[in-house]
């Protein structure tokens, strides 16, 4: 037994076969559907939109190609342990899991000058539960980066600016739709091994697949919306060795699932049953502001991938002084070529 074959086995996560089985099934419970285009106008013309995107992606990085920009390859696979998958106040119980993650993704580069670069993209990927399957999901993905550097030299600092658009199918609909995220990055090497980023964005998301649970209370609970900032910095250690740390704060729309007599439902702007977590489970949408730090420590694999071992934690205070608690170990195998 290789050492594959033993994460596989001990740990009860199917192999990747079996997470190609999930993007594909998932993504086509994700179609939109007609009664769902009809009472929910928004998600649709998001949908519209992310198709829009991908169309224009991809013939701009057809013409990038013919144009002779560089066009790569970048693929990844992980799989992380969240302590609270469901965001859930302790109270009401947290529900830990265990998911094994792939993506693959193509790109084309060009620089219009020797200052500035632009960076096209579109990708796919899955993601798979061990316990919870019905948050099993796959996705595709469409973005665009244009990137700015002040200077020559590599301590010379830039600017970035990106925008993602994606569709996520779960296996249970409620949280399936499309969405889009804008950002704005600055970032500064200080000598050949440290490199600090800091950066603001905006995040939307749809969904319209919610379960009425009480009559006049919205059922799209993921219909999200936030803001948020981060920092960073980055330390290389000899030429194998990275070790990075990012801190945020984010306001805005979050979801947490809890009991139809939960105390937070007087502060719900949404409601819908949840069948991820069993029954009489809901979930809410709320008004929350999160802080999260983490810590990765990269190996490299050579000139083109790497392994890297991360942990992170997140504390979201909701309405009326509640707060849950989350945090995360993973492990990451990136390839870019």
């Amino acid at each position: 037994m290789n050492l594959a074959d033993m994460v596989f086995h001990q740990s009860k996560i199917p192999a990747a076969s079996e997470t190609a089985q999930v993007v594909d099934d998932s993504m086509k419970r994700a179609q939109c559907r007609n009664d769902g285009c009809n009472t929910r106008a928004r998600g649709c013309l998001a949908q519209h939109l992310l198709l829009a995107l991908a169309a224009f992606a991809a013939s701009a990085a057809t013409a990038a190609s013919a144009a002779g920009a560089d066009v790569g390859f970048d693929a990844g696979a992980s799989i992380v342990h969240d302590s609270n998958v469901s965001r859930s106040l302790a109270s009401e119980g947290t529900q830990a899991d265990t998911s094994m993650a792939g993506f693959a993704a193509a790109r084309a580069y060009f620089a219009p000058t020797s200052a500035d670069g632009v960076t096209l993209s579109l990708g796919a990927g899955g993601e798979r539960f061990e316990r919870y399957r019905g948050l099993d999901n796959g996705w595709i993905s469409a973005g665009a980066a244009y990137r700015r550097k002040f200077g020559l030299g590599y301590e010379a600092p830039w600017v970035r600016a990106e925008a993602l658009a994606e569709y996520h199918g779960y296996d249970v609909d409620l949280r399936s739709g499309p969405r889009l995220t804008s950002r704005v990055e600055f970032g500064k090497r200080f000598g050949e091994r440290v490199s600090a980023q800091a950066g603001a964005y905006y995040e939307q998301r749809w969904s319209s697949h919610g379960t009425t649970a009480y009559p006049g209370v919205a059922d799209d609970v993921y219909d999200l919306r936030g803001r948020g900032v981060y920092a960073g910095v980055s330390v290389a250690f000899g030429d194998a060795f990275t070790l990075g740390a990012h801190a945020g704060l984010r306001r805005g729309d979050v979801a947490s699932t809890a009991s139809e007599w939960s105390p937070l439902l007087s502060a719900a702007s949404a409601i819908s049953e949840d069948p991820t977590f069993g029954n009489e489970r809901y979930a809410y949408r709320l008004r929350g502001t999160t802080r999260n730090a983490d810590v990765t420590l990269s190996y490299a694999l050579g000139d083109r991938a790497s392994i890297n071992l991360s942990i992170s934690g997140a504390y979201t205070g909701v309405a009326q002084g509640y707060a849950y608690r989350s945090r995360a170990t993973g492990i990451a195998w990136l390839y870019r070529y």
